[in-house]
């Protein structure tokens, strides 16, 4: 069987088009790759081995300087000792001794402090937990040495305060703009303060907008 285009009688064919950005916008993809075209000379080759071992060199140096540097600031701090242990007393108590408690309502909170040190502490216990050919068997972390356990820790660390500082920002949202109505328990669904109650009726909330309501939201951040 054969099949024929059809063609539209007022199709109208337009030559390709020569339009170009211009600088500087011509050269925005770059790749390091992307230098030479055509076959390299030997003497090309060597010197640019040679060129990229310098700078490998330079990398290695740079980075050995940089977790020095980073190791000798966090043993200023007490953030790690002598063995590159984290301090669990730092995350638990002395880092609220550093922080103005009347600046925010959930800093002045002791339930929102105590969920905190606890997501924290969770975090030091996972960060010490990771088998330690899983972190040999990553370069990254391999490069990082004794100071992968605690990179990881401030990677949980990040993680648990954004979650916690949502919690603390639902909590308000919910006591401004529901108060009264949301007077229930909301223990039956699992939530155990009113951090986890905000976040749980955020979800429900999020959850049930009817099409009509989501489609507002969307023009009013702009996300058409």
């Amino acid at each position: 069987m054969q099949y024929t285009h059809h063609i539209p009688a007022n199709f109208q064919q337009f030559p390709a088009s020569t339009y170009s950005l211009g600088y500087p916008y011509a050269n925005m993809v770059y790749s390091p790759f992307k230098t030479h075209y055509g076959k390299r000379a030997a003497g090309d080759m060597s010197e640019n081995l040679e060129k990229f071992m310098e700078n490998a060199a330079e990398f290695k140096d740079s980075v050995e300087s940089k977790m020095s540097n980073l190791s000798c600031v966090l043993q200023s701090m007490g953030a790690i000792d002598a063995d590159f242990k984290i301090n669990r007393q730092m995350f638990t108590t002395d880092v609220w001794q550093m922080q103005d408690l009347t600046a925010t309502d959930n800093l002045a909170d002791p339930v929102w402090r105590s969920k905190m040190s606890t997501m924290w502490t969770d975090c030091i216990d996972m960060a010490e937990s990771i088998p330690q050919a899983l972190l040999d068997n990553n370069p990254v972390t391999r490069m990082m040495g004794p100071l992968a356990r605690f990179m990881k820790f401030m990677m949980c660390k990040k993680m648990c305060t954004k979650h916690m500082c949502g919690a603390a920002q639902a909590s308000r949202m919910m006591e401004k703009f529901h108060g009264a109505e949301m007077n229930f328990d909301a223990s039956e669904f699992g939530a155990q303060d009113k951090y986890e109650k905000a976040m749980m009726v955020a979800m429900v909330m999020t959850d049930s907008k009817s099409p009509e309501m989501e489609f507002i939201n969307h023009v009013f951040h702009g996300e058409m």
